[in-house]
């Protein structure tokens, strides 16, 4: 049942007809071209993503690389009671070395944070080594203690126990080469 006029069949169109092969309707064609466009708009927002992912996987990459960083030839020992009575002061002594061959720079001492359960939480810092100074939102100091290839140098801080409990967060020793941390958990009992 193939009606035919003077050009040929009328599902066929002239123009789409190749030397491979019998021509395609021009209903099919139409479908095929969006189907195509389609493929090939899906085709460039996926590789655009995985672009993109690629870049931030990188770019998180570097950062945990450059932010995680300790100083290589910083040490710090940090030595206090592990646990203290109420109202009781009592000396936090930090003991910071240089092992390496160049000096560093020690531009801040962190205490840790103000919440539920953290050091300053349960004891308040009433003396800092008068190298430093208060961070106005007064969880560290800052300050520039220089440590020569080799040199050692403690710094000491007079804390009191203020509420009862268990209290503990990283000291956080800063330099340009990064961060170093140590923890830090002092129990308070009752007086």
């Amino acid at each position: 049942m193939n009606q035919e006029n003077s050009e040929g069949p009328l599902w066929r169109i002239p123009a789409l007809d190749s030397p491979l092969g019998p021509a395609v309707p021009a209903a099919d064609a139409a479908r095929a071209t969006r189907i195509n466009r389609i493929a090939i708009i899906w085709a460039a927002i996926s590789t655009l993503c995985l672009v993109l992912t690629c870049a931030c996987v990188c770019l998180s990459g570097v950062l945990l690389y450059r932010l995680g960083r300790s100083p290589e030839h910083l040490v710090a020992q940090v030595d206090y009671p592990l646990t203290v009575r109420e109202g009781e002061r009592f000396d936090m002594t930090i003991t910071l070395r240089n092992w390496g061959s160049t000096p560093i720079t020690v531009t801040e001492i962190s205490l840790g944070y103000v919440s539920s359960g953290a050091l300053l939480d349960g004891l308040a810092v009433r003396k800092a080594d008068e190298a430093l100074t208060r961070k106005p939102d007064g969880t560290g100091y800052t300050g520039s203690i220089a440590l020569a290839p080799g040199e050692q140098r403690q710094l000491v801080f007079t804390l009191e126990g203020v509420r009862v409990g268990e209290f503990g967060s990283p000291v956080e020793f800063t330099t340009a080469e990064g961060s170093l941390l140590y923890k830090v958990a002092v129990g308070v009992k009752t007086p």
